[in-house]
């Protein structure tokens, strides 16, 4: 998705999530007969596009994460995802994993 102010930058992921959120609602409000956006127009042929997409499967996340605790004002994002393995992205732009068994970083 592109910016709606500048064509020429793209959207980051939260601005298009929150574009996204935007279209959603303001459709709801105006009802599904308001006309749309080009905006508008491109995400819902990306969305046909998904649906009709035979393998789900390639969609679905495999990881997630299930916890965080955001200490970014000193430290970092730790988080702990679906399959057991933690881990910390650190405010100076490291990382470090720990696999679910402890075994490996």
């Amino acid at each position: 998705i592109m910016s709606e102010h500048d064509n020429k930058k793209p959207l980051g992921t939260l601005e298009t999530m929150h574009e996204m959120l935007n279209n959603s609602f303001s459709m709801i409000e105006n009802g599904n007969n308001a006309k749309l956006t080009p905006q508008q127009e491109q995400q819902h042929e990306c969305e046909d596009e998904i649906r009709a997409s035979n393998d789900v499967n390639k969609l679905a996340a495999k990881v997630w994460v299930v916890r965080y605790v955001d200490y970014t004002s000193k430290y970092g994002l730790g988080f702990l995802f679906n399959t057991g393995s933690a881990g910390v992205y650190f405010n100076d732009s490291t990382k470090i994993v720990l696999s679910a068994d402890g075994a490996v970083f």
